[in-house]
């Protein structure tokens, strides 16, 4: 019975009755090979390329058995590096200047490792995860504790279902400066923030955008091709920016300005005043079950055309708490700077 070879690692498979008095020769090769799958590790230039594809071999030294793989080099643009269809475990480390999408030839799924980023997957041949074969991320969470020592970047989105602890300086976004216009796309007003250069920082939803021509007030709502550099987004004021204006970006977002008739408990650190989102109306048309009187009461009285500026309401003097002037007026607000907030009343 001739020798043939294993489908995932290539071992040689020694047919019965063969390779008398060589076997053992066979068998310590199989077992280096063994050994290149649990501890190999193989580095991998990608200069110049887009697509790359492992060396697998029977019964012999190859790049796909290896469990960990160094890519280095400089691409011309994304690379795809495709293994064989077998299942296995590899370890990947992106040490290129671009993203590498590992695939299986033949497989249906492929998966984008970023520049600088070591990776765990695995290739699944089988289609044991039901999603289709080729590869897929092995570290999509953590079973417990999940300890970082080091600094923890986040490029999509971070959803907390628990308490988030910081034991030391939790850091935010820094201010960002780049290049861009807003339009409509087609060089009328619109809400499309076009960047076209970032110098400095990071863009990101809920900043503030300021610069020359720029509507006071305008907020990065939404990513378009953009996610934190070059792109598109979406602002919340429509306008007409000219492209290759200097703008800004604020280091902090901005809070959401509560709706009329929201009565739940939201603490902005900053606020804005631009523009009135709707009115608060007369006491007697509020619900004012947790509002608490000391010194006296209010029944049936409107508040109309006041400026409370040294008054104290439940322990917050307003005006005096560091924090900006608090207006309460029938007037639509005006002027302001961060901090100040304005009640509109009727």
């Amino acid at each position: 019975m001739a020798s043939t070879y294993s489908s995932s690692l290539k071992l040689t498979l020694i047919g019965d009755g063969e390779q008398a008095g060589t076997w053992g020769s066979t068998t310590n090769n199989n077992w280096n090979l063994i050994e290149d799958a649990v501890t190999g590790v193989d580095g991998i230039s990608l200069t110049g390329l887009t697509s790359y594809t492992l060396t697998n071999f029977n019964g012999t030294t190859d790049e796909a058995r290896n469990m960990a793989l160094l890519f280095t080099g400089t691409p011309a643009s994304t690379v795809t590096v495709t293994a064989p269809l077998q299942n296995k475990l590899y370890i990947i480390k992106n040490a290129t200047n671009q993203t590498i999408n590992m695939a299986a030839a033949g497989g249906a799924v492929s998966l984008s490792i970023p520049s600088g980023v070591t990776a765990q997957c695995y290739c699944d041949a089988a289609n044991e995860s039901g999603s289709g074969t080729g590869f897929y991320s092995a570290q999509t969470g953590s079973a417990g504790n999940f300890t970082v020592n080091g600094n923890l970047s986040v490029s999509g989105n971070q959803t907390s279902s628990g308490n988030f602890l910081a034991a030391g300086v939790l850091g935010a976004y820094t201010a960002a400066a780049f290049t861009g216009g807003i339009s409509n796309g087609s060089g009328a007003a619109g809400t499309i923030l076009n960047v076209s250069a970032v110098s400095s920082g990071t863009i990101f939803i809920g900043q503030r955008v300021t610069g020359s021509g720029v509507t006071a007030g305008t907020i990065v709502t939404g990513f378009g091709t953009g996610t934190g550099s070059t792109g598109t987004y979406t602002v919340n004021t429509s306008q007409l920016v000219g492209a290759g204006t200097s703008l800004t970006g604020a280091a902090s977002a901005i809070a959401s300005t509560p709706a009329a008739g929201d009565n739940s408990v939201n603490i902005a650190t900053t606020a804005f005043v631009q523009s009135a989102v709707g009115t608060i109306g007369t006491m007697a048309s509020q619900n004012a079950n947790a509002v608490a009187i000391t010194g006296g009461s209010i029944a049936g009285v409107a508040i109309s055309g006041a400026t409370i500026a040294s008054s104290t309401i439940g322990g917050l003097t307003l005006g005096t708490n560091g924090t900006g002037t608090k207006t309460i007026s029938t007037s639509t607000p005006t002027g302001g700077l961060d901090g100040d907030i304005w009640y509109q009343v009727t």
